[in-house]
């Protein structure tokens, strides 16, 4: 959470964030779906998968992460809590769904509870629902054709018929920085779209992305 509340404070437009969800369903916040020993301290639950685990087994596990030499540590952090810290900086959210327990082009069945959350928190209208999972997508755009959705491509991903289909659906889309080109933008400006580039972590990157009118950036690294 504290990394959230430092990007607010640096006035970012907008905070990313990787959904989970637990067991027992609850909304957490977590890159990956395994214990990767750089985030976790504890090494006997190194690389085992997370799925299975309760809120109640996560939410007091030690994690760590190291910058500029230093080592900070804190635990897992529910996505009630960084509801709160957007409502509470007037900042947006980007809420990346990751395959998880209910919110997976198999199994859609937590996505209400997801939605019904951040609306109850009066953020919905300052959040972006981010994901690969095209089915999730169509989910959500049929039973809330007000979202805010963003389709998210690589490298092989960033087709012209994926393309056609974010266009189709109305959907914005953030693609990795480096296959961005003019073409792209061009096309989903056009639509009315917009274009996220990510992982964003030089001052030429962006220079670049800015000719191309590219409409924000995700980082990890700018200051």
């Amino acid at each position: 959470i504290e990394a959230f509340i430092e990007g607010a404070n640096r006035g970012y437009y907008a905070l990313e964030m990787d959904l989970r969800v637990s067991s027992d369903g609850i909304f957490y916040i977590c890159h990956d779906d395994v214990f990767l020993p750089y985030l976790f301290v504890d090494t006997q639950l190194h690389n085992l998968p997370m799925a299975s685990y309760t809120w109640d087994q996560l939410k007091n596990l030690e994690i760590k992460n190291t910058r500029n030499n230093q080592t900070y540590y804190a635990t897992l952090t529910r996505l009630e809590d960084y509801l709160e810290v957007i409502q509470e900086y007037d900042v947006h959210a980007i809420i990346e769904l990751k395959w998880t327990n209910g919110i997976n082009n198999n199994d859609t069945r937590n996505i209400a509870k997801l939605i019904e959350l951040v609306q109850s928190y009066g953020v919905y209208e300052k959040t972006t629902f981010f994901t690969s999972m095209q089915t999730v997508l169509t989910t959500i755009r049929t039973n809330y054709p007000d979202a805010s959705l963003m389709y998210l491509s690589g490298a092989s991903t960033t087709t012209q018929a994926n393309i056609d289909w974010a266009i189709t659906h109305k959907m914005s889309m953030g693609i990795a920085h480096n296959i961005i080109t003019q073409d792209i933008v061009n096309q989903l400006h056009s639509a009315g779209l917009y274009v996220n580039a990510y992982t964003v972590n030089s001052v030429a990157d962006v220079t670049r992305l800015q000719s191309l009118g590219v409409d924000f950036i995700t980082t990890d690294d700018l200051t």
